[in-house]
């Protein structure tokens, strides 16, 4: 059944669809703007529209032609709901939260860390409230994870500068470092972005080896948490690769301009 409502006053134009008897029929937005002619505003799924188009829903567009000229300009949309243009004296504002550390948990002289990674077990970089510089998307801290209290979309840059010595003089040492996030109360850890690390040999000198993790788009629901964690490779068959360290640390190298970990998330 679809009904329209005619106000008297004719201030609005009401249609209220019943989807358990409208099968197959379809309405177009042509029709209704037609309609709309008749008042000063229409409501879609609302009996009170604010605006000359009013939409309580989704909107799906399935076609749109591509624009082309110098006079293309983008919609934004506010708290409320609204569409439309910004003035051009408004500056827009990207939401923002970086985390940035010179010292992080994983230190030298920690043996466990150490033996860890040269066995091909996980470390963990504990992702610390200090560490938090900027912060207009809320995202908290808590058992060494970042919390994030909003879903959306995301852009995530990251680099963590390791700080380690090769015990052996003829191999190069391999390290995987991940980002992974889980959703709330699941226990399954996904991976959303790696990259892997060549250590090489400098003839026991310590150096340090800056991993600049390639930019990555995703999908976070509310509540869903990201961690840091890095590992030695291992090859198809388990063994392990490269050489073991004597020395490992994340932390920062004041003469090259280096914090120990920097992560960057912006909403997109």
């Amino acid at each position: 059944m679809l009904k329209f409502d005619f106000n008297a006053k004719k201030e609005h134009v009401f249609f209220i669809f019943n989807k358990k008897n409208m099968r197959k029929k379809t309405l177009t937005l042509g029709l209704i703007l037609a309609y709309g002619i008749l008042s000063a505003q229409v409501g879609i799924n609302t009996n009170n529209p604010t605006n000359s188009l009013d939409i309580n829903g989704d909107i799906r567009i399935r076609k749109a032609d591509k624009l082309s000229g110098n006079s293309i300009q983008p919609l934004y949309i506010n708290s409320e709901g609204i569409v439309g243009l910004i003035p051009e004296s408004t500056q827009v504002t990207s939401r923002i939260f970086s985390a940035i550390a010179s010292n992080t948990n994983i230190v030298e002289n920690n043996n466990t860390q150490l033996n860890n990674f040269n066995e091909g077990r996980d470390n963990y970089i504990n992702l610390e409230q200090s560490f938090i510089k900027e912060n207009t998307l809320s995202i908290s801290s808590s058992g060494g994870f970042y919390k994030f209290n909003e879903s959306g979309t995301f852009l995530l840059n990251l680099y963590i500068n390791f700080k380690i010595t090769v015990e052996e003089s003829t191999a190069d040492a391999y390290m995987l470092a991940i980002v992974e996030t889980r959703k709330q109360g699941e226990s399954v850890w996904n991976t959303i972005v790696a990259n892997r690390l060549v250590l090489r040999n400098e003839g026991y000198v310590r150096v340090s080896r800056p991993m600049v993790f390639p930019s990555k788009i995703v999908k976070v629901e509310k509540g869903s948490e990201l961690r840091l964690v890095f590992r030695r490779t291992r090859t198809e068959t388990g063994s392990l690769q490269g050489s073991k360290l004597s020395y490992l640390k994340v932390g920062s190298e004041p003469s090259y301009g280096l914090e120990g970990v920097s992560l960057m998330i912006s909403k997109l």
